[in-house]
């Protein structure tokens, strides 16, 4: 049994919330037949989610969960956040958009398609372009995860990143470093091409590599 383990029923009316006990067992009482998207996950098992109608005759449902690390953002799994900067802190939400045309959008519009959830981690969340990343730098750090029992790890990643305004040239850059707790290592990095804009990247990194 995963214990502990956060669910989430939702429908346009209503949202519950609960997690699992010490049989990997949780109870709803719900009030409304319909159809309920289903998400349950914890950190070191991918997430799982579903649609799924819900009546008088639904009764128990049995769920398992695979090994791994994965995260969507559909739960929060303590990612630690901090910066020197004065905006455009880290935080969890539902990303929105900047400006008119959502396919301009500066912050991530929508989240990404590939994943459970509208959730993702962006730097500042304003519908305005007054919530960018200002005089300073921001630092978002995964919880810990082991690797030792993997015989070729691979991490996989989407990246949103939008660089162009700014009193001078932009000249921002997004790092995504890989730690040990002793090595420190840059894995990846996103600057000032217009053509990344706009958009999720994908990015496949090997570990054994660094």
């Amino acid at each position: 049994p995963i214990t502990n383990a956060p669910i989430r029923l939702a429908h346009d009316s209503v949202e519950i919330a609960g997690q699992t006990n010490g049989l990997g067992e949780a109870s709803f009482t719900l009030y409304y037949e319909d159809d309920y998207d289903v998400s349950i996950g914890k950190w070191s098992y991918f997430t799982l989610c579903e649609e799924l109608v819900i009546d008088e005759t639904t009764a128990a449902l049995n769920y398992e969960l695979g090994s791994g690390y994965y995260d969507d953002f559909s739960f929060d799994y303590g990612w630690s956040s901090f910066g020197t900067a004065t905006d455009g802190l880290w935080e969890r939400a539902i990303p929105n958009p900047t400006g008119e045309d959502p396919s301009q959008s500066i912050n991530p519009y929508p989240d990404s398609d590939k994943d459970c959830g509208d959730y993702a981690f962006v730097t500042g969340n304003g519908a305005t372009t007054n919530d960018n990343v200002s005089n300073g730098s921001v630092t978002l750090i995964s919880p810990v995860f082991d690797l030792s029992s993997y015989d070729d790890p691979y991490i996989h990643y989407e990246r949103w990143f939008f660089n162009f305004f700014g009193p001078e040239n932009p000249n921002d850059t997004l790092f995504f470093r890989l730690s040990n707790g002793v090595d420190n290592v840059i894995i990846d990095y996103a600057a000032g091409n217009p053509a990344n804009f706009h958009k999720w990247i994908s990015v496949t990194k090997r570990v054994q590599d660094y």
